[in-house]
C-alpha cells in the first residue's frame, strides 16, 4: 500500500494545506497612502492601484493560497477583498502610527473559516509615545463572500499573567513565528518597561486570551527615552532567531519555535557613522536574508533641535550571523547604504520587509517608490542596496511595509498533508520545483531522521518516495541549495504507526482435499479495524469453498493498512478411516478410538451420549479416549478442525 505525504514548496516558499501559509497568502500588499504591490510567481511585482487603505505605518494584508485577495488593514480598519469596509471592521481601535500595528494570520484550524487581526489598543491619544496592549479581532471568511468582523477587542495575554508580572503596557512590537508542527503560530510582544518577551500560542481554537503564554525575562528595561515609534521584532526565516530593536539598541535572541522560549541576547555593535555625529540616533526595523545568514537593520539620524532640519540621515547595516561566536557577530557589522538630506525624514528609507520575490524592499514615506537589496544573501555592498528601484506608479508609501509571519515565501518550509504514515509503507515526499532567496534553486538535501545518509536530489525532481521500517516519530529536514549554499532548510515531524499484523492461520501455499472448506481468519485485531476481502465481504472471517487466491486489507484505527494471501489449492486425498466401533476390553486390540488418515492433534473431538449429553471434549485429540468410565453402547462424535473449519461428525459403539 502506498501513502502520500505532500511537503510542499512552491515558487520561493511552498506551504501546503492551509493552516500554514501557501506562497500566495501574503503576495499581495496594500500600504501608505493607497500603494500596492502583487508579487505573482515569476513575475516581477506589479504595482496595484486599487487599494482604500491609508496609514502612516501599520498594514497587513492575507490573501487565500491561490493569491486571490481576502482582506487588509491597517490596525483600526479592515477591508475586504472588494476594498470596501467589512462590517463591524470601522474601529479596531489598533495604533496605526506603529510599524508593526498590525499583522493578519489565518487560523491554523484547517477547519475554520476564520482570520485573526492582531493590533495593540492604546489607553489614550495615539501619539509617537504610545503604549497598548495586545488584542485580536476574528474575522469569518465565508466562501465566495466578502467577509465580516465578528469580534473585536479580544485580550490576546491573559490578565492573571500580566497581574503577576505587574504591567499593563507593551512596547507597540509584535511578530508571528510558525510553531515548530508548522500548524500552530506564536505572536511575540514585549512589555514596555521590562525585559520581558511573552509568546502567546496562537492554536486556532478561537479561544482568548491564549491558553498558553511563555514568558521570557532576557533583556535590560527600557532604554530612557520612552519613544515608541521606532523599533521592531523580527523573525529569521527558520524561526530561530529574533531581532529585537528598541529606540537606539539592537539585540539578537534565540528562540525555540517548540517551546516559545526566548534567551540568549547578543547586543550587536553599530560601526562608526558616515554622517554627522551631533544628531540623535533612531533604530528602525529590520530584516533577514532569505538564506537566514544576513541581518539589515537601520537607523534613522535626526537632528536635535536647533539643528539643521536638512541633515537626517539614514543607515542601513548589515549583520553576519554565520561570523563565528556570538561576539564575532556582534561586531560583524557593515554600513551597505547611508544617505542624507533627502528632504529632511520623509524621503528617508524606513522599516525594510522581505518580499516574496526573495528582495528586501524599503518603504520611503512620501515616495513613490520603494528601495531594494537585489543580492540579500550577499555579503557588504555587494547586496546591492538600490535606491528609488521599485515604481508605485504615483502611489506614496508610508514608513512600513506590510507586517507578515517569519516564514513567508523563503524556501521549503515542510507541513504535513497527512499527520502519520505507516511502518514499512511507501510516503511521497513532494517538495515542487520551486525557488529560495529570488533566484531558482538546483538542488534539495533530504535527511529523513532515522540514520539514513542525507538523500539529494534535483530540484525539478519534486518527490522523494521513501518508507521508514519501525514506528516512531521521525524530524525531517530538507535543505534547498543553489551552487552548494544553502538558501532555505526547514523540518517537519513524521508520526510513524505501526501496520497490522495479519495472518490468515494457513502457510502462504495450502493444499486441502477436495472438497474444499476452509477457514480463513484475520486473527486478532484492535477494536475499531476495518477488513476487506477479495469478494468485497468486510467479516473477519471467510470460508473458502473452491480452489484459488485468497486475499484480505486490514486498516487499522490508525488508518494504517496491510494484506495477506493464500493460495488454497486442492488434491484428491484418501478417505479418513474413523472407526464407527471399538472394544476396549484390555486385549490390546481396538482398544480407544483412533483416527486413521487425519493428523490428530488438528482436530477438537468432542463426544455425546443417547441423550445428548457431552461426556467428552478434548482439544487437538490425542487418539486416547477409550471409553474410560463409560459404559457399552451407542456415542456421538463431533470432529472439528480449527485451523481449516472443517467439521466430520458420526457414531461409534463401545462394545467390552
Amino acid at each position: 500500500m502506498k501513502a502520500l505525504l505532500f511537503l510542499l514548496l512552491p515558487a520561493v516558499l511552498a506551504l501546503l494545506p492551509h493552516p500554514a501559509m501557501a506562497q500566495g497568502e501574503y503576495s499581495t500588499w496594500y500600504f501608505g497612502q493607497q500603494a500596492g504591490l502583487n508579487f505573482a510567481p515569476g513575475a516581477a511585482p506589479q504595482p496595484l492601484l486599487n487599494g482604500a487603505l491609508n496609514t502612516p505605518s501599520a498594514c497587513a494584508t492575507l490573501s487565500d493560497g491561490a493569491g486571490n485577495l481576502l482582506l487588509y488593514s491597517n490596525g483600526d480598519q479592515v477591508w475586504n477583498r472588494l476594498h470596501q469596509l467589512m462590517p463591524g471592521g470601522n474601529a479596531l481601535g489598533g495604533d496605526t502610527y506603529m510599524a508593526q500595528g498590525c499583522v493578519i494570520l489565518r487560523s491554523p484550524n484547517t477547519a475554520s473559516a476564520t482570520a485573526y487581526v492582531f493590533t495593540q489598543r492604546s489607553a489614550g491619544a495615539i501619539t509617537p509615545f504610545s503604549t497598548g496592549l495586545p488584542v485580536v479581532a476574528e474575522v469569518q471568511l465565508a466562501a465566495g463572500g466578502t467577509g465580516q468582523v465578528t469580534q473585536t477587542g479580544l485580550p490576546v495575554v491573559a490578565d492573571s499573567i500580566l497581574q503577576r508580572l505587574g504591567e499593563r503596557s507593551f512596547a507597540p512590537y509584535q511578530a508571528v513565528v510558525r510553531h515548530a508542527n508548522g500548524r500552530e503560530a506564536w505572536l511575540l510582544t514585549r512589555l514596555f518597561e521590562q525585559g520581558v518577551i511573552l509568546a502567546s500560542l496562537i492554536d486556532g481554537t478561537g479561544r482568548w486570551p491564549c491558553a498558553r503564554t511563555v514568558v521570557s525575562r532576557v533583556l535590560p528595561t527600557r532604554n530612557s527615552s520612552s519613544a515608541t515609534w521606532c523599533g521592531a521584532i523580527v523573525a529569521s526565516p527558520d524561526g530561530r532567531t529574533l531581532l529585537y530593536n528598541d529606540v537606539a539598541s539592537s539585540y539578537l535572541l534565540a528562540f525555540d519555535p517548540g517551546t516559545g522560549r526566548v534567551g540568549a541576547p547578543v547586543a550587536l555593535a553599530y560601526p562608526a557613522p558616515s554622517i554627522p555625529a551631533n544628531i540623535n540616533p533612531y533604530t528602525l526595523g529590520g530584516a533577514f536574508s532569505p538564506n537566514g545568514q544576513y541581518l539589515y537593520l537601520d537607523r534613522l539620524y535626526q537632528p536635535s533641535a536647533g539643528n539643521n532640519v536638512g541633515s537626517s540621515a539614514v543607515q542601513v547595516l548589515q549583520y553576519d550571523l554565520a561570523a563565528g561566536s556570538p561576539a564575532a557577530v556582534a561586531q560583524s557589522g557593515v554600513e551597505v547604504y547611508n544617505v542624507s538630506n533627502r528632504n529632511q525624514a520623509k524621503n528617508l528609507p524606513h522599516y525594510p520587509q522581505r518580499g516574496s520575490d526573495g528582495l528586501i524592499y524599503f518603504a520611503v514615506p512620501e515616495a513613490t517608490s520603494l528601495d531594494a537589496i537585489l543580492a540579500p544573501n550577499a555579503r557588504g555592498r555587494a547586496c546591492r542596496y538600490t535606491p528609488g528601484y521599485l515604481s508605485l506608479r504615483g502611489r506614496p508609501a508610508a514608513r512600513a511595509l506590510p507586517t507578515q509571519p517569519n516564514d513567508v515565501n523563503v524556501g521549503p518550509l515542510l507541513v504535513l498533508k497527512a499527520a502519520f504514515g505507516c511502518a514499512g509503507q511507501q510516503l511521497t515526499m513532494r517538495a515542487g520545483a520551486g525557488t529560495g532567496g529570488g533566484a531558482a534553486s538546483d538542488s534539495l538535501r533530504w535527511w529523513l531522521g532515522d540514520g539514513r545518509p542525507v538523500i539529494g536530489t534535483r530540484a525539478n525532481v519534486d518527490s522523494l518516495n521513501m518508507s521508514y521500517a519501525a514506528p516512531g516519530t521521525y524530524t525531517l529536514r530538507v535543505d534547498r541549495r543553489r551552487q552548494g549554499a544553502v538558501v532555505a532548510t526547514a523540518t517537519a515531524v513524521v508520526r510513524i504507526s505501526p501496520a497490522p499484523r495479519v495472518r490468515l492461520a494457513l502457510a502462504p501455499d495450502t493444499v486441502v482435499c477436495a472438497p474444499v472448506s476452509v477457514r480463513l481468519s484475520v486473527g486478532p485485531q484492535p477494536a475499531g479495524s476495518v477488513f476487506s476481502w477479495q469478494d468485497g465481504s468486510t467479516a473477519p472471517t471467510l470460508v473458502a469453498i473452491r480452489p484459488g487466491g485468497y486475499w484480505v486489507d486490514v486498516r487499522n484505527p490508525a488508518g494504517c493498512v496491510a494484506r495477506a494471501t493464500v493460495q488454497v489449492r486442492e488434491q484428491p486425498c484418501a478417505a479418513p478411516t474413523i472407526p464407527n466401533i471399538i472394544t476396549p476390553n484390555g486385549d490390546a486390540q481396538n482398544q480407544a478410538f483412533v483416527l486413521r488418515g487425519l493428523n490428530a492433534p488438528d482436530w477438537t473431538l468432542r463426544l455425546y451420549n443417547r441423550w445428548g449429553r457431552e461426556i467428552y471434549s478434548r482439544e487437538k485429540y490425542n487418539n486416547a479416549w477409550a471409553a474410560q468410565g463409560q459404559p457399552d453402547g451407542v456415542y456421538y462424535y463431533l470432529l472439528r478442525n480449527a485451523a481449516t473449519g472443517q467439521k466430520l461428525k458420526g457414531w461409534v459403539e463401545v462394545v467390552r
